[in-house]
């Protein structure tokens, strides 16, 4: 991974508001349509999108608790893992 990506990453932890800039750059490099972050500490969510249509789509979810109320969410939880994963960390390959 690019050394400058990782120095914007530990930066966001410090300045949040960089997070939407670094999020939609990690989602060009994974050719993805839009990225989004999501930190708990079980009680208190936060998140970021890296698009308006990001935010305008998850908004709504996030509101109502659906987010923090699903089965993928309480399994990121239950890891507690301090850190970035990715489904193949809370799912066995027959689940994907």
């Amino acid at each position: 991974m690019d050394p400058q990506i990782v120095d914007r990453i530990y930066e966001c932890s410090f300045v949040p508001e960089l997070w939407r800039g670094v999020l939609g750059e990690l989602a060009h490099i994974a050719e993805a349509r839009a990225g989004f972050l999501f930190i708990s500490d079980g009680a208190i969510h936060d998140w970021a999108s890296a698009t308006d249509i990001g935010t305008e789509a998850l908004q709504p979810m996030v509101e109502r608790g659906w987010v923090a109320g699903s089965e993928r969410f309480r399994r990121f939880l239950a890891t507690n893992h301090s850190g970035f994963l990715s489904d193949s960390d809370i799912y066995t390959a027959e689940e994907m």
